[in-house]
């Protein structure tokens, strides 16, 4: 018996330190397309992938780069420079400088204005839900902040550990 299975397109997106992003064909290894974004001298910050496209920090600056062709399709100055990457929720990039500040910047749409403090300063790599529904963000004085997408974003969740995280 023959059966046939197609397999979906699988990407891999790789960001150097100076903002360069690139894209390959998983199985190939052919590299789809290449974008650099920003100046090199600036650093760049671990990226984020979601259905609204690749996004990244690169000096003060939320790139929004369009999954097939690499295309720009956002490049915004941020109101502070950013102490971690950024934590996606669907078409929100939640921020955090550092001081503590968290704000949230829609990516490819156009989204109001929200922000909030949160204890100590964000640490380590945000982390988001596969559907992306919820990401959550750690501080150095112990606590683990659950974020949520949509019309109105918010913290859903403070958890609080007995010291402080490191990552």
């Amino acid at each position: 018996e023959v059966v046939e299975v197609n397999v979906p397109e699988i990407r891999l997106v790789f960001i150097t330190n100076d903002g360069l992003v690139q894209t390959f064909d998983a199985e190939t290894g052919a590299m789809l397309w290449s974008s650099p974004c920003g100046r090199v001298s600036a650093p760049a910050h671990p990226g984020a992938v979601s259905s609204a496209g690749v996004s990244l920090i690169h000096g003060r600056n939320l790139y929004l780069l369009d999954w097939k062709t690499g295309k720009q399709w956002m490049n915004k100055e941020l109101k502070s420079g950013a102490s971690v990457a950024l934590a996606v929720c669907n078409d929100l990039a939640y921020i955090s400088d550092f001081r503590g500040h968290l704000q949230a910047y829609g990516l490819g749409v156009t989204h109001k204005l929200w922000s909030s403090q949160i204890i100590g300063r964000a640490v380590g790599q945000p982390v988001s839900l596969a559907d992306q529904s919820f990401c959550a963000i750690a501080s150095t004085d112990g606590y683990v902040y659950t974020l949520t997408a949509g019309e109105n974003p918010d913290i859903w969740t403070r958890y609080e550990t007995t010291s402080a995280i490191s990552g």
